[in-house]
């Protein structure tokens, strides 16, 4: 987060140089799931519980499961890039997500759900430094750029799922 911030600091100075200002913007983003992430590596939650689900493997949930997040689906992600590039603004930093907050254990509850899973939740240790809770405000974007995430979760997750299903 730091490294995001300083670089948008940058900009936000850049942007004021009379001579030849740089025009930026910045987005910010929930946490973008959907079709076609990898569930390898540090991918995603949503990928990695569902391509675990869909390989009949079992998924392990950071500690207890009720931190949140704000999961905004990948194809309202790229109508927030196309509506910010296009758009001049005064503002150049944008948070784009849903503004609600969903935990780890719902997740995996409506993951299990979709991919017909017999799977237990089993937990496994919390990362160190995990964000407790996570939502964005995205006011802003509705206003100035006349975004909002149209794509509910539990539409966005059958969506995911049905192209695990496709892929595997």
């Amino acid at each position: 987060g730091v490294s995001k911030f300083s670089f948008e600091e940058y900009l936000h100075c850049f942007r004021h140089i009379q001579v030849n200002p740089l025009h930026s913007v910045s987005l910010r983003y929930g946490n973008v799931y959907g079709p076609r992430q990898d569930s390898k590596g540090e991918a995603g939650v949503i990928a990695i519980f569902t391509d675990k689900f869909m390989a009949n493997q079992q998924p392990i949930i950071n500690g207890d499961g009720r931190n949140t997040r704000d999961f905004v689906y990948v194809d309202d992600v790229v109508q927030a890039n196309w509506l910010a590039l296009r758009k001049k603004t005064n503002h150049f930093v944008f948070n784009i997500g849903t503004s609600k907050e969903t935990s780890i254990n719902d997740i995996f509850k409506k993951l299990k759900k979709l991919t017909n899973s017999k799977l237990k939740s089993k937990h496994g240790p919390a990362k160190a430094g995990e964000e407790r809770r996570g939502s964005l405000d995205c006011t802003r974007a509705k206003r100035e750029l006349g975004w909002r995430a149209k794509v509910d979760l539990d539409e966005g997750l059958d969506l995911t799922v049905q192209w695990f299903r496709e892929t595997q």
